[in-house]
């Protein structure tokens, strides 16, 4: 069964997004210390969008190797 382009299209968009979020936790480390938001805190926020990026990949992937397959 094919895929939408539409579906694509969102995984792409999620990356994305994800990706951003992570890199704006990063460049704004410092303020977020300095406002007293705890590390951990930050560190769990970033593995979280490493995680939803690792899945968005996986996901992408199985994509296409079922459509190299067909």
């Amino acid at each position: 069964m094919p895929v939408p382009a539409s579906q694509i299209v969102e995984w792409l968009d999620r990356l994305i997004e994800e990706r951003i979020r992570m890199e704006a936790v990063h460049s704004k480390r410092e303020e977020l210390l300095k406002r007293n938001i705890g590390k951990d805190l930050i560190q769990s926020s970033i593995e979280e969008s490493q995680k939803k990026i690792a899945r968005a990949k996986t996901e992408l992937t199985s994509l296409f190797e079922r459509l190299e397959q067909k």
